[in-house]
């Protein structure tokens, strides 16, 4: 799966990702590029967002059709839960967020 680096001060935040897309097929995971693009900006959030690519297409059109200037977490967590169940026949692991933002003057990850 992909690798992130989040480097963390207290008003600022880097982060860096690698570029790798993947697909699952029969619970393997397989290499498909070395160019998808998995760190994203809406609205004064920045995040990273990994997994396999049908699945982050999904969430990264939820995300821009359902927030306006900054990802609401709760209704983010309640999307992931419903749309990737483990009763599906796709598995909510594979997908991950990790979203920055600046609250305050203070960064949160």
């Amino acid at each position: 799966m992909s690798h992130c680096l989040i480097l963390q001060q207290y008003n600022d935040f880097y982060i860096g990702a690698d570029s790798a897309g993947s697909i699952k097929i029969n619970d393997s995971f397989y290499r498909t590029s070395n160019d998808m693009q998995k760190i994203f900006k809406f609205g004064s959030d920045i995040y990273f967002c990994s997994g396999v690519s049908n699945n982050v297409d999904i969430c990264n059109d939820w995300i821009i059709k359902n927030n306006k200037d900054y990802i609401n977490i709760e209704r983010l967590k309640d999307f992931l839960i419903h749309k990737f169940n483990k009763s599906s026949s796709e598995d909510c692991f594979d997908i991950e967020f990790l979203i920055c933002r600046i609250e305050n003057g203070v960064s949160k990850i």
